[in-house]
This record gives C-alpha cells, sequence and structure tokens, in this order.
C-alpha cells in the first residue's frame, strides 16, 4: 500500500512539472491589445516586454513583492491598458495586507509607484480598502511612499473617504468624480501636490488637510494646488483638537493654493487661540460669492480678489515671481526658487525695497535668480534703515567663497549709493554677478563699489551694459573676475585708492575709463584687452600717501605684483595726466617681471620692467607721440604703419636702420623705432597769393590762388 502511494505521488510530481501551473492571474504578451483581449487590465514594464495583470490592484500587489527596499524606492510604473468598470481598492505602502478584506496593517513598507490611467477610466465599485475599522477607502496611500496618479479618470459612486493619504502624492491630469464621498481628498501627512489639469468633483469636502498629531503624524502635512482644472466642492483646513494640534496647525499644516477654479467654500476648524492658519491663497478664481470675502484673509500682501472672483497682482505689488506679486523686493527675492526670476513691477526705494533678515545686508541673495528690470529702477541707499554701519553693505551675493549662487541684473537700472559720509559697501561678492541687456548701474559715495569677499569665485560679468562709479573712497573692486564686454561701458570716476584691483579682467570690446584714483587706476595679475577694447587712465595714481605703500614707483597700471600678463589684441591703452605718487606726469604701466603680448594694439604710456629683468622695453614712436610698445628678450616684429593724411610711411628707423611693418629686428636692450614719413604733394597743386600790408593805398590780388605759371593781377 505505502509502495503505491508512494508511486502515485512521484507520477504526480512528474506530471506537474511538465504541466503549467497558474498561481497568478499575470503573463507576458507580444502586444497591449493582445493583453487586453486575453482579459489583463494593467502592465508593469514596456509593451510587449512587461508583465501584465488582470487587475490594477493585482500589479500594485506585484510590486510590493520586491524585497529590496531602494529597488523599491526606485520607482514602479504601473500602466491601465483598458477601462475599468467594477475596479477595486488600491492600498500602496502597507506592512501587510488582507486582498479578500481590503485591510492594511503596519509597520509601514514604503515604495515609489506611479499610476499610469492611459487616457482611461478606473471606476471603483468594491473591495474597499483601509485599516482594520475604517476599510471604505477608494486609495490608502501610506506613510513614507511616494505615489504619483496621473493621465485618466478614477470614479466611484460608494465610498467613504476616497483618497486617505499619508504619503507624499501627486495628482496630475486626474479627473476625480465621486459625488457621494464625504471627503474626496483628505491629506493628513506627507507633502502633496495637485497639478496639471487635475478636477476634482464631489457634493462634500473635496479637499481635506488635516494636521494629527495625536497619532503619531506630529511632522506635520502639505498640499499645494496648482491646477487648471476645478475643485468642486469645499475645502477643509483644521488639526485634530489636541493641545499639540491647535497650537502646531499653522505652522505644521500648509494649504497652498496657486491656481484653479473653486466653487466651494474654506472653513477651518480646532485652531489656536489665534486663529492662525497655513493657508495661503495666491491664485486661483473662486465663483462662489458667499465665500469670496472668506478668502480674502488668505491672500497674502501683494495680491488682491479682483470683482471676478480671480486672486491677481495687487497695484501696490513691487515686483512678482511666476505671477505672484510681493510688496517688498526683499520679499519677491525670498520666494523666488532657485533659477527663478523676480519681475520689477514698479521703481524700488528705501521705502519699498525691504530688508534681508540678514543684519548687515540690505538685500542677500545666495541663490541662482534673475532681476528683470522691466522699464523699472532701483534706488536705495544705506540710510534704509539706521541699522546699518560703515562697512555693511545693500546687496550681497552669495555667502561663502564656495557659493554657487549666480544673480543675473537683466536691462536693470540702478542707483545705490552708500551711507552718508562716503561710507559702506554696496556689493559684497563671495559668487557671480551678471549685469546684461542693457543694465545700467550708478554707484555713488561709498567705500567700496564691489568687495571681492569670495576671491577667484567672485566674478563680475558686465554684458552689452553700462557701470558707473563716483566718489568712492577705497577701492572700486579689489579683486576677484571681472569680464566686461559686448560694447559695455565702465566709468570710475574718483577712488581714494584703488580702482579696477582684480585677479583677472577680461575687456573684449568694451571701453573702460579710470580717472582720478589715488592709488592703482588698473591692477591685476591677467589683463586683458582684446577686440577693439579701449581702455583710458588719466589723473590717477596722484595720491602722496602712495609713496610709503608697495604700490610706490609703479605707476597707474600695474601687473599684481610685477608678475603676471598683459594681453592686448587689437586694442587700445592710453595713459594722461597720471602721477607716482604725486602728480608727476608719469604714464606708467607697470610690466616687472611679467609678461606684455601685443598684437596690432595702441599703446601710449610708458612700460616699466623690473631691475634686473633679461626683458627689455622696444617703444614705437610717431610724429613725437608713442604709437606703441612690447617687451620683448631678444627680438621684435614691427608693426602695422600708423596713419597720417598726405604722408607715405618710409618705415621704422632705429637710427642705424629701417625696417618695413612685418619685418623683425634684434633687440639687446630697449629700443625706441620712430616712423619715418615723407610728404605727397598734392596731384594738382594750388598755391595761396597773399599781399603785403601796403601804405598810401589797397592793393588786391584776382585770384587768391593760382596753379604753377598762371598769370594773376
Amino acid at each position: 500500500m505505502k509502495k503505491r502511494l508512494l508511486g502515485l505521488l512521484l507520477a504526480l510530481a512528474m506530471v506537474m512539472s511538465i504541466v503549467p501551473f497558474a498561481l497568478a492571474t499575470s503573463d507576458t504578451y507580444a502586444s497591449d491589445t493582445a493583453a487586453v483581449t486575453a482579459g489583463m487590465t494593467a502592465r508593469i514594464g514596456a509593451e510587449g516586454t512587461g508583465t501584465y495583470y488582470s487587475t490594477l490592484r493585482e500589479a500594485v500587489i506585484a510590486a510590493h513583492e520586491e524585497t529590496d527596499s531602494a529597488e523599491r524606492q526606485q520607482g514602479t510604473i504601473i500602466t491601465l491598458l483598458d477601462d475599468v468598470s467594477d475596479g477595486q481598492g488600491i492600498a500602496i505602502g502597507y506592512g501587510s495586507f488582507n486582498d479578500e478584506t481590503g485591510v492594511t496593517s503596519s509597520p509601514y513598507n514604503p515604495i515609489n509607484i506611479t499610476i499610469d490611467l492611459n487616457e482611461k477610466t478606473y471606476t471603483i465599485t468594491r473591495d474597499y480598502v483601509g485599516s482594520n475599522t475604517t476599510n471604505t477607502n477608494g486609495f490608502q496611500l501610506l506613510r513614507g511612499s511616494t505615489v504619483k496618479i496621473k493621465n485618466g479618470s478614477i470614479t466611484s459612486t460608494t465610498s467613504k473617504i476616497f483618497v486617505q493619504n499619508y504619503s507624499d502624492l501627486t495628482l496630475e491630469d486626474v479627473n476625480l468624480n465621486v459625488p457621494n464621498a464625504s471627503y474626496a481628498v483628505s491629506c493628513n501627512f506627507g507633502d502633496s501636490v495637485i497639478l496639471g489639469d487635475t478636477s476634482i468633483t464631489t457634493n462634500n469636502t473635496a479637499i481635506d488637510v488635516y494636521y494629527w498629531p495625536n497619532n503619531g503624524y506630529g511632522d506635520g502635512v502639505g498640499l499645494t494646488v496648482n491646477t487648471t482644472g476645478t475643485i468642486q466642492g469645499t475645502i477643509t483646513y483644521g488639526s485634530d483638537d489636541s493641545d499639540t494640534g491647535k497650537q502646531d496647525v499653522a505652522e505644521k499644516a500648509a494649504l497652498n493654493i496657486q491656481s484653479g477654479t473653486f466653487t466651494g467654500a474654506i472653513s477651518t476648524y480646532y485652531l489656536g487661540t489665534d486663529s492662525d492658519t497655513g493657508i495661503e491663497i495666491i491664485g486661483g478664481t473662486f465663483t462662489n460669492e458667499n465665500s469670496q470675502n472668506n478668502i480674502v484673509q488668505y491672500i497674502p500682501e501683494g495680491m488682491t480678489l479682483d470683482t471676478n472672483g480671480q486672486v491677481v497682482i495687487a497695484d501696490d505689488a513691487v515686483a512678482s515671481v511666476n505671477g505672484v506679486g510681493y510688496t517688498t523686493l526683499q520679499e519677491a527675492i525670498e520666494k523666488a526658487p532657485e533659477n527663478g526670476t523676480v519681475v520689477l513691477l514698479q521703481d524700488v526705494t528705501n521705502d519699498n525695497v525691504g530688508i534681508s533678515a540678514q543684519s548687515d545686508t540690505v538685500l542677500a541673495i545666495n541663490k541662482t535668480i534673475t532681476i528683470q528690470g522691466n522699464g523699472n529702477s532701483i534706488s536705495v541707499d544705506l540710510s534704509v534703515p539706521s541699522r546699518f554701519g560703515d562697512r555693511d553693505q545693500i546687496f550681497s551675493i552669495g555667502e561663502t567663497k564656495t557659493s554657487t549662487a549666480v544673480v543675473t541684473l537683466d536691462n536693470v537700472t540702478m542707483n545705490l549709493t552708500g551711507k552718508e559720509g562716503g561710507k559702506g559697501d554696496i556689493f559684497d561678492m563671495w559668487s557671480t554677478l551678471n549685469i546684461t541687456n542693457g543694465s545700467n548701474i550708478t554707484i555713488s559715495n561709498a567705500q567700496s563699489a564691489f568687495t571681492m569677499q569670495g576671491g577667484m569665485n567672485a566674478k563680475v560679468n558686465l554684458n552689452a551694459s553700462a557701470v558707473t562709479a563716483n566718489t568712492i573712497n577705497g577701492n572700486f573692486s579689489n579683486g576677484g573676475v571681472w569680464d566686461i564686454e559686448n560694447g559695455s561701458v565702465l566709468d570710475i570716476n574718483g577712488c581714494g585708492t584703488h580702482g579696477l584691483s582684480v585677479e583677472k579682467v577680461t575687456i573684449d570690446n568694451s571701453t573702460v575709463t579710470v580717472d582720478g584714483t589715488g592709488y592703482v587706476a588698473i591692477y591685476g595679475s591677467k589683463v586683458e584687452l582684446l577686440n577693439g577694447a579701449n581702455v583710458i587712465v588719466t589723473n590717477s595714481a596722484t595720491s602722496e600717501a602712495l609713496a610709503s605703500t608697495d604700490y610706490a614707483g609703479r605707476g597707474a597700471v600695474q601687473l599684481k605684483n610685477g608678475t603676471g600678463t598683459l594681453t592686448m589684441t587689437n586694442s587700445t591703452l592710453s595713459l594722461s595726466g597720471n602721477g607716482n605718487g604725486a602728480n608727476t606726469g608719469e604714464q606708467s604701466i607697470y610690466i616687472g617681471n611679467g609678461n606684455l603680448a601685443n598684437t596690432n594694439s595702441i599703446i601710449t604710456g610708458t612700460l616699466v620692467l623690473a631691475e634686473g629683468t633679461s626683458s627689455h622695453v622696444v617703444t614705437f614712436m610717431s610724429e613725437g607721440q608713442q604709437y606703441t610698445a612690447h617687451v620683448v628678450t631678444d627680438s621684435v616684429t614691427m608693426p602695422a604703419a600708423p596713419s597720417r593724411p598726405g604722408h607715405a610711411f618710409l618705415g621704422w628707423s632705429d637710427g642705424s636702420r629701417t625696417y618695413q611693418p612685418g619685418e623683425t629686428a634684434t633687440i639687446s636692450g630697449n629700443t625706441t623705432f620712430t616712423a619715418l614719413w615723407q610728404y605727397i604733394p598734392p596731384a594738382d597743386p594750388s598755391y595761396q597769393i597773399a599781399v603785403p600790408g601796403t601804405v598810401n593805398g589797397t592793393v588786391t590780388v584776382s585770384p587768391t590762388s593760382a596753379k604753377e605759371d598762371q598769370v594773376v593781377t
């Protein structure tokens, strides 16, 4: 008997090994069409290669069966293949799930999941989900999970709380139609968003934001509504009525309405004694006239409700960000997202600039943003408010030497002034400032215009714009990197110490003028003049205090520490009226032990090298004026001929030999070459006829000019 039983078991095992045994209703198909024909409803993975399931719930359960937590958080996409008219409730993020009862239990097991409705409609009529006593939800989305539902419709007529949400939920382009639900979407924890063209329709509460610290959800809840769709139903907001709930609800529960059409009222419950909330309405249209007065309290300054029930920018808004108005520039900057744009709506002055929390700065910006002038200006000085000290600043760009913030001024006009007596700084630079697109900045009466705190990380890019500085007690700038390009103009007038002091400056097809600096007008390790750059230095290096500094004896333009490179290509550098510790008339350009690379450029000034250097200065003169100069070691190439009307250029002469442009001369010491010219008489000259003074009568001549051999009377 035992042998016969054993034989039967072996035979059964052999049959099972060769006959498929279906343990789940999932399979693979060549296409979605084939899968739908076979009764499949959902897919995980790509069409034709993914796994197909007969119900959406089975697909969600399968996604939970991944045991590796990292894999679960990478994200599973489930695609609905067909309309479903008898769908089951869906639970996400559970520890365990009873498929028969729909009951979930903890501990939570977070998952990242997207349900793509694929322009289909999913109707839930049975097998609702939830905890042991409240399994009446269409969707239960549990703590720690990231859930996105998009691109289709979801309906139900029997669920009590249709979406019971504790996850980070996104509803995007979803039409949620649950007319009989007590709550369409109840947000109890996590940060959720309603996006795209999502609409919610119910006869009761469309959205509830509920702070529930007494049930372990003390970290709070947030919901942002930014939809072009319609929210039909009331919106409720409140706490669990605990002392903590009421005390902290305004801080821990956030409801931010940015856009959408809303037909119902907003009601609150179980708030603190001050009735404060975390509700902010910065956009949208509210069609219920009875609720319009109620929502005004949630609209911040800078926005208002118009007669059509639409939230719009208020007339007193100074600036806007993404269509939201703000009554101070500081608040607009603070609210702007990374890579955002602040648009000026009116002129900014001390009265409406606002003040950053940073105690030494009017406007502190440590993010990448653009400020668009939009035809308006910023006129601010350090008298706003009186708390600012002698070395505080109007702008701080970045906050550390590793800051990656980039602030762009786009067609902005600024008039920025220091404190009384020329104290205070204008720009405190840690990172990058772009001044672009016709921006025009005027700085006056300050200790410093640009304090380059970030070293080489501090950068100013002046592009097709202008900066003018007048009466700076200290340096105009003190290091960093400057790029001045595309027809820009930098005009520095009057600095107690240095003018354009930099680590590196590139002046490309632009004009820089520096006048009246006590110390060095232009000072840097790497100075580049390119593509028609025109640099004019006048009346600088004239302070007697210069004589006791390391800059003494080196003039108005200097390479830093006598090293580095001055590069000039098709550009002009001209000096006049400068000194060297006094108004001595020295037009010195200190190269020291550095390098000068001069290509087709004009230099009006005296090149000065360090003592003992092996290099030599070669100067080219024309008509008694310096034309250009080079620093070389052993040879020089003759520059192109200057221009002189009515004369022919004969060449460059060192007194012993004449060279033509492009020829090379051997150099063994400082050398001067002079342009030789030959007068070219006119092809058909006329001579002027003059009569000496006469007595006892008058002599006239006609004509008053004549050609050779012509008779005059």
